[in-house]
């Protein structure tokens, strides 16, 4: 309901506000050339940018490299975003649909880009020239040997398939009798001591740092979902959030249920309108999660 409410606020925005636009060049390419992807958009100054298209959105397609140009024109900023992409399949392939997400006052805009087509062809043309040099090649069935040399081909063949069958029979063997039987230990952590520990894991990983805010948020709501799914005996991991919530406002406190509320709304803002929370949010969220495990732990 809250997302629907949030897309008739965007429909009530001026279309005039914001102007975007694609263009790729060239369309016609050869495998491993570079392509030039540009977004080109114009928008009123009280429109900011939240997020626009990174490496891992261009899925299927080798990227090389992403630069952004703004400039403040007479009535709007203008935005390029200049990409360097190439192929490595021939025939019409697609730069995938992609997303620009601005921000007027408290609403979010999301600009969705359709796929763009691209024809790569071959490195090699028709030019006759190319294949001319293929001509007069000597044709291997062409050539004329005695018996006696067929013999001793088929022989020395034969010999040679059975002594690599024979080593690949012994080889095995030692192979087998080398192998050992692997004991995996039998992890006899509660689910909270569980979840606590890939806190600290997650923590280590320093996702933030590495400036990967969507990776983070993925895996701690995955974190607390897993851990509510063993506590709740219910496939909270498979829900989504609305779902989760629903399920969990039953067995939770409505203090509890405030707080994962609120994570819930943070991190589904991150990982489908690439929004990008401040330091502070980083950690209010990983607190958050720590303490709701914590105080269901007591």
């Amino acid at each position: 309901m809250k997302l629907l409410l949030v897309g008739l606020v965007l429909l009530s925005l001026p279309l005039h506000a914001i102007e975007i636009s694609r263009n790729v060049s060239p369309n016609v390419v050869h495998i491993g050339d570079v392509v030039h992807f540009n977004i080109q958009a114009s928008y009123d100054a009280d429109v900011s940018l939240v997020s626009v298209p990174e490496a891992d959105d261009f899925e299927g397609v080798s990227f090389r490299s992403k630069t952004i140009v703004k400039n403040k024109g007479a009535e709007k900023l203008q935005l390029t975003l200049q990409y360097s992409l190439s192929f490595f399949n021939t025939g019409i392939q697609r730069i995938p649909s992609l997303n620009v997400v601005f921000k007027r006052g408290e609403d979010l805009l999301t600009f969705a880009l359709p796929a763009t087509p691209v024809r790569i062809d071959a490195l090699l043309s028709d030019d006759p020239y190319e294949t001319v040099k293929l001509e007069g090649l000597l044709d291997p069935f062409s050539v004329q040997i005695s018996w006696e040399q067929y013999r001793r081909i088929v022989l020395y063949s034969s010999g040679l398939i059975i002594l690599i069958l024979v080593a690949g029979f012994y080889a095995l063997r030692w192979i087998r009798s080398r192998r050992q039987c692997v004991v995996v230990p039998l992890d006899l952590r509660s689910a909270a001591q569980k979840a606590l520990d890939e806190l600290d894991e997650l923590q280590a990983l320093q996702y933030i740092e590495k400036h990967q805010v969507k990776h983070y948020y993925l895996e701690l709501t995955d974190i607390l979902k897993r851990y509510f799914s063993v506590l709740c005996e219910a496939p909270i991991s498979e829900m989504t959030s609305t779902e989760s919530l629903l399920v969990l406002e039953q067995a939770l406190s409505p203090k509890t249920m405030g707080t994962i509320r609120e994570f819930f709304e943070l991190s589904d803002l991150v990982k489908f309108a690439k929004f990008s929370p401040d330091g502070q949010a980083h950690v209010r969220s990983f607190q958050a999660v720590k303490g709701v495990i914590e105080e269901e732990v007591t």
